[in-house]
């Protein structure tokens, strides 16, 4: 398999994708800060910069993973509610 198609693959589950944005925002943030004791701070703020962007996309990541299971959550609850109304109305 092609190396495009085994990335593909992996970023498609959520664990492998956020365990990559996560390598890449530690990563980068770690550049950023030997980048700045070393004296390049327009590469430090470049690379501190990749790292803060990497690090909103993870929270939103996970709060669009949430999204799913509240609407579940909800709609369970509606079926729960309906059933209770038809029960006390036969009664």
């Amino acid at each position: 398999m092609d190396t495009a198609g085994e990335i593909s693959r992996f970023l498609d589950n959520y664990w492998f994708r956020s365990e990559v944005f996560r390598v890449f925002q530690f990563s980068s943030a770690l550049l950023g800060g030997v980048a700045e004791v070393c004296g390049s701070a327009s590469c430090s703020k470049k690379f501190l910069t990749v790292s803060y962007c990497l690090s909103g996309t993870r929270v939103t990541l996970r709060l669009l993973d949430d999204l799913p299971a509240v609407l579940n959550t909800l709609q369970s609850l509606q079926v729960r509610l309906w059933t209770r109304r038809e029960l006390r109305e036969e009664l």
